[in-house]
């Protein structure tokens, strides 16, 4: 396989789209300069009607995408 290097983590900043009682954080690169985050910031506000925060939010979702299940036998012992 072929070498794809490592992850980059930045450090991030928390934005919240919510209000003070009803916190929404989204997160974005701290590296940004004050101009970049202000946009970004400006951007996110304006579209943050298009983010779910949850699955009340997304009507008509099939609960077999969401829902996690583990695959363990009936009867099964679990270690």
């Amino acid at each position: 396989m072929e070498d794809v290097g490592e992850a980059t983590i930045d450090e991030l900043r928390e934005i919240n789209l919510g209000t003070t009682d009803g916190v929404r954080p989204i997160f974005v690169s701290a590296v940004l300069n004050d101009e970049e985050m202000a946009q970004y910031e400006q951007l996110l506000q304006e579209y943050k009607d298009v983010f779910a925060w949850g699955y009340q939010e997304m009507p008509g979702l099939d609960p077999n995408v969401v829902v996690h299940k583990l695959a363990v036998s009936e009867g099964a012992k679990l270690i």
